[in-house]
């Protein structure tokens, strides 16, 4: 058996499964961003912002964020440059250098 898991399809499973609904809204979020039309890098870094904001997949996608900040600090990368190669802010980088050295900050 195979289900379409979609967004907007199998809602009672979807509202069963939160995980699975926000990974839904998470892979449509970046499908639209390539309509826009965005290279995929940026339409994914753009998907995990959005999402972010939304609350979607909030905890999941802000720990991956920091993973990569704490992988780029320990090459010895600083918060300027790796603002630059993330495409954000230096506050952004910032707070989730904190937040993965805090995980309950």
């Amino acid at each position: 058996m195979m289900l379409n898991i979609n967004y907007g399809h199998n809602r009672a499973l979807m509202e069963k499964c939160r995980r699975l609904k926000e990974y839904a809204v998470f892979v449509n979020t970046v499908r639209e961003n390539l309509k826009r039309p965005l290279p995929l890098r940026e339409a994914v870094s753009a998907a995990v912002d959005t999402c972010i904001e939304n609350n979607v997949l909030r905890d999941i996608l802000l720990e991956q964020k920091a993973e990569v900040i704490q992988k780029k600090l320990a090459k010895g990368k600083s918060v300027e440059t790796i603002a630059g190669e993330l495409e954000v802010d230096t506050d952004t980088v910032r707070s989730l250098r904190i937040l993965h050295k805090n995980p309950d900050f």
